[in-house]
Formats: structure tokens, sequence, C-alpha cells
């Protein structure tokens, strides 16, 4: 499962490559829960991507800690993009997979607009 996660990424970046790349990056993003107050669980992704003007690629292990268990190590990888309508207002999205070591894969879509004044 994890090998076609990473085609299907590596198809996408391919994808939308006209664009100009900008290059490569690495990103590294931790994001703790809590329930009210009470702690529940840390995910550490480590991920390497490619972005061009309005678009991006990424993936790479994403390690979750629950409280009082053991840490899982699965894949998490995300596309996304961005399109300005004009200066002041742009939509933007992104398309998430994470593999899962017990279960079932988890998919996440994102989708926004931006106002700036």
């Amino acid at each position: 499962m994890i090998k076609s996660t990473i085609a299907a990424l590596a198809a996408t970046t391919s994808l939308v490559s006209g664009a100009a790349i900008a290059g490569p990056y690495v990103n590294v993003e931790v994001n703790s829960s809590l329930t009210g107050s009470d702690y529940t669980s840390t995910a550490t992704d480590l991920a390497i991507g490619w972005e061009g003007a309005n678009w991006f690629a990424q993936g790479g292990p994403i390690v979750t800690a629950t409280d009082g268990g053991e840490s899982t190590t699965d894949f998490l990888g995300k596309v996304g993009g961005n399109v300005a309508f004009n200066d002041a207002v742009g939509v933007y999205g992104e398309f998430t997979v994470q593999t899962k070591e017990v279960g079932d894969n988890a998919y996440g879509v994102k989708l926004g607009t931006k106002y700036s004044f």
C-alpha cells in the first residue's frame, strides 16, 4: 500500500510539473491534541516536498504518540495548490492520505478561501 501511495504522489507531481518547480524542501510539523485539558496525542510529520508557483506535493513518515500508549509510524502524503482570483481573493485546496499500521487508511480534503486586505 505504501508503494502505491508513493507512486500516486510521484505521478501527481509529474502531472503538475508544467509550472516551474521552485524546488525541494523539508517540512517538520508537530501537532498535539487535547480534549478539554486532557492530553491525548502528538503527531510529528517528517516530510520531503516539492513546490511550484501555486502547487506542492510532500510525503514522509508520521510518528503518532498517544498518551499512555505506544507510538506508531505511518506514511503521510499531501498534494495541494492555490489559485488567485484577484489581488485580494484566492482559493486553496489540499488532499491528504495517511497509511495506518493498524486499521484503514485515512484520507482528507481541505478547501478554503483567503481574503487579504
